[in-house]
């Protein structure tokens, strides 16, 4: 099997010990195993695991012993692979169908894993598919969809159990704006136009990944995804210093508006008469 041409960031978060970044390993290949395989894991839930680095981890991990919950978009990918055959045979191998963009199926796969003890670890190795059109060039659809099912993921972690499971994250080098200096020179025009459309997206997963853990976040140099990729927080309703077309609006929206002045915007809204309407 060809190598590809990029080095992968192995994000490991342990929940239960509050270190430093140090935590955080650069992986070639197949380091990703070796740091999996090491921690002995029983209990996995892999997300994004139908093929490559998440489908290989899963499979040494099964070889261990250990049961894996894959959550897949069509379970029928793994139909005729001997390779899984017999651990599916034997419930070692565990196939929900579900899509990690909707958060209500993500939880269906957290719950088919609790059903065969405490989750260890989760495997979080989505990646997509880029395209290419002549109008926009390369491009992913959705745009931002590891961010978004990294978030998913997170958002609903189950809030009983008695350990948090340890996460273990693929993004990779260069996708940042002080790692992308790194990059080889013969290297640079893939990074910046054959895989500037998922690294954006790549970007989007770490800065998720350094908000949850507490890991300091550098704007200047790994730079700030786009409201594209992370989602613009944008208030239903509108505002305006002048009358403005609408003529309902919320008490909630009312109050949000209010509080958001008063603690985040009052030298933008200080001494004025502001018109609030959807």
């Amino acid at each position: 099997m060809t190598p590809w041409p990029a080095q992968l960031y192995v994000n490991l978060i342990d929940p239960s010990a509050n270190l430093p970044s140090a935590h955080r390993h650069r992986a070639v290949k197949h380091a990703s195993l070796r740091l999996a395989i090491a921690s002995g894991f029983n209990n996995v839930l892999a997300i994004g695991a139908s093929r490559n680095i998440g489908y290989y981890s899963a499979v040494r991990l099964l070889r261990l012993g250990s049961s894996v919950t894959f959550l897949l978009r069509n379970p029928s990918v793994f139909d005729g692979n001997e390779e899984l055959a017999p651990f599916i045979s034997s419930g070692k191998a565990i196939l929900v169908k579900g899509d990690a963009m909707k958060q209500a199926e993500i939880k269906s796969a957290w719950d088919a894993a609790s059903e065969h003890g405490s989750i260890d670890v989760i495997l979080f190795t989505v990646g997509g598919i880029p395209s290419f059109s002549l109008k926009r060039g390369v491009f992913m659809t959705p745009e931002n969809l590891v961010t978004q099912c990294l978030l998913n993921l997170l958002c609903t972690i189950p809030t009983d159990l008695s350990t948090p499971p340890k996460l273990v994250a693929i993004t990779s080098m260069g996708v940042t704006h002080d790692s992308h200096k790194r990059v080889p020179v013969l290297l640079k025009p893939l990074y910046a136009y054959g895989l500037a459309a998922p690294h954006k997206d790549k970007v989007g997963a770490e800065r998720v990944i350094s908000y949850f853990t507490g890991w300091p976040w550098n704007a200047k140099a790994d730079g700030e995804p786009g409201d594209n990729i992370m989602g613009a927080n944008e208030p239903a309703y509108r505002i305006s210093e002048g009358d403005i077309s609408g003529w309902t609006v919320s008490r909630k929206d009312v109050a949000h508006f209010i509080v958001d002045a008063v603690t985040k915007r009052w030298n933008e809204f200080g001494d004025k008469t502001m018109t609030i309407a959807y």
